[in-house]
C-alpha cells in the first residue's frame, strides 16, 4: 500500500495546485523505526517534520527524569512548529513511522509567501491550543475514570479510520499515563474499573467502547 505524503494529507484541501507542488518539492521523505527519536528538546531546530504514516509521542522531560507526554501525533499533523532556534520538545516514533522533513527556513519562507499556507498553519496552531486547553480543564477537574474515558473518546475522533466501537491504541499504557498525569498503576486500575462497569472492553491492541459517555460517578446498576 502506498504511503500518503504529508503535503498531500496536510495541504491538498486548502492549497491550490501550484502551492501544493511547491510544498511537495520542499519535502523530503524519511522513515523511523519504532522508538527512534526524531527531535530532541534543546537541539538546534533546523528542520520541521510532518507525519505521513504511523504515530509519534511528543513530550517534555521533567526535572526528575520523568517524561510528560504532551500529545500524540497522527498523519497530517506537524510534530512541532519551532518558535525559536531550538526545539522546545522531544518526539519519538510509536512503531514504524514515515514523515516529510522540511528545512525550517524554506518552509517558513513559503508560509510567508502563501496566504493559504499561512491560514493552514494558523488553523493547525489553533487546533493544538484548543486540545491543550481541553486537556488542562479535564486534568484539573475530572476523576481518573472521566479523564481516561474522555481521552479514549477524543482519540477515536482523531483516528483516520474508525469503526463503530473499536479504538486502536498504538501507544503504551505508560505513555497514556504520562499524558494524563497518572501513575501507571492508577491507569491500570482505571482501565479495569471502566471494563468492570462495562464502559469499555479491553483488547490486546486497543479497546472497544461500549458506553463511554455514561455518567462515570454512578456505579452500574
Amino acid at each position: 500500500m502506498a504511503i500518503a505524503s504529508f503535503p498531500d494529507l496536510f495541504g491538498k484541501n486548502a492549497l491550490n495546485s501550484r502551492e501544493l507542488r511547491k510544498l511537495q518539492r520542499l519535502a523530503m521523505s524519511v522513515r523511523f523505526r519504532s522508538g527512534q527519536n526524531i527531535v530532541r528538546e534543546g537541539e538546534t531546530a533546523n528542520e520541521v517534520y510532518g507525519l505521513s504514516q504511523g504515530a509519534v509521542r511528543v513530550y517534555k522531560k521533567l526535572a526528575d527524569g520523568r517524561h510528560h507526554v504532551l500529545r500524540f501525533v497522527l498523519p497530517g499533523d506537524f510534530l512541532e512548529l519551532p518558535r525559536g532556534k531550538r526545539h522546545c520538545l522531544s518526539a519519538d516514533a510509536i512503531g514504524a513511522a514515515s514523515a516529510s522533513r522540511f528545512a525550517r527556513s524554506e518552509l517558513f519562507e513559503f508560509v510567508q509567501a502563501s496566504r493559504n499556507m499561512t491560514q493552514l498553519i494558523m488553523d493547525f496552531a489553533a487546533e493544538q491550543l484548543k486540545r491543550s486547553q481541553d486537556q488542562m480543564l479535564l486534568l484539573g477537574r475530572g476523576t481518573p475514570e472521566e479523564q481516561l474515558a474522555e481521552f479514549l473518546a477524543s482519540w477515536r475522533k482523531r483516528l483516520p479510520r474508525r469503526t463503530d466501537r473499536f479504538v486502536s491504541l498504538p501507544m503504551s499504557r505508560r505513555d497514556i499515563a504520562a499524558h494524563l498525569g497518572m501513575a501507571p498503576e492508577t491507569l491500570s486500575r482505571t482501565f479495569a474499573k471502566l471494563e468492570q462497569k462495562e464502559i469499555i472492553h479491553v483488547e490486546p491492541d486497543g479497546v472497544e467502547l461500549l458506553d463511554v459517555r455514561r455518567n462515570l460517578s454512578s456505579p452500574k446498576s
